[in-house]
C-alpha cells in the first residue's frame, strides 16, 4: 500500500493546461479562469474538472513567487480608475436600463477605499470623483496616481505627464478645500 504499482500503460492521461499561456489570458479584460477552463474542455473532453484546473494553475503561480511589497507613508498617495465593465442600473420610475461605470480611490497607505457610480468615464466624472473621494476621506493626498486615463491624461509620459486642465484645477480646489491627511 506504500507503494503502489504505476499505473498501466492503457490509462488514460489527461492533458495538462498551458499555464503560461494561461497568465498571459488572465492579463486580458473580462477573461476569468472558468472562461479558460471552457475552452480547455472544449478542446480536451476529457480534461480535468474545474476545481482540479484551477489547482494546477494555482500550484504554477505559487511557484512564481512573483511580489513587490511598497510602503506607502500615510497621506502620501491615492490610486484611482474606473473598475470592470459597467453596471446596468434601472430606474424605477421608468424602467429603462442606463450603465453605470464604478469609480475607486484607494488610499495607499491604510487600503481605504472610496466607490460610487457615475454615468460615465469623462473628465467631469474624474473630477467629480475625485472631489467625492476626498470629501469621503475628509481630506485629500500629496498625489493622486490615476491609471492613466485619457479624460484626466492629456499625454502621456513616465516623468512628466500632461494633465487636463479640469483636473488640475480640481486638485488644486480640494487641496485647498481639504486638509492633508495624516
Amino acid at each position: 500500500m506504500l507503494y503502489p504499482r504505476a499505473a498501466p500503460s492503457s490509462a488514460v492521461r489527461r492533458p495538462q493546461p498551458n499555464c503560461i499561456q494561461m497568465r498571459e489570458e488572465l492579463k486580458k479584460k473580462g477573461v476569468s479562469l472558468y472562461l479558460l477552463w471552457t475552452e480547455y474542455l472544449d478542446e480536451n473532453p476529457a480534461g480535468y474538472s474545474l476545481s482540479q484546473f484551477c489547482d494546477i494553475y494555482k500550484r504554477f503561480n505559487k511557484n512564481l513567487a512573483i511580489t513587490m511589497r511598497i510602503e506607502h507613508k500615510g497621506g502620501d498617495k491615492a490610486f484611482s480608475d474606473f473598475a470592470g465593465t459597467t453596471l446596468p442600473i434601472v430606474s424605477e420610475r421608468t424602467g429603462e436600463v442606463s450603465p453605470a461605470h464604478l469609480f475607486v480611490c484607494t488610499l495607499g497607505a491604510s487600503s481605504y477605499t472610496f466607490a460610487k457610480l457615475y454615468p460615465d468615464e469623462t473628465t467631469s466624472s474624474w473630477c467629480n470623483g475625485h472631489a467625492d473621494a476626498f470629501s469621503f476621506f475628509g481630506g485629500s493626498p500629496v498625489v493622486v496616481v490615476p491609471d492613466n486615463p485619457k479624460a484626466v491624461i492629456t499625454k502621456a509620459s513616465k516623468y512628466e505627464p500632461d494633465i487636463n486642465p479640469s483636473f488640475a484645477q480640481m486638485a488644486l480646489t480640494s487641496t485647498s478645500l481639504y486638509s492633508r491627511l495624516e
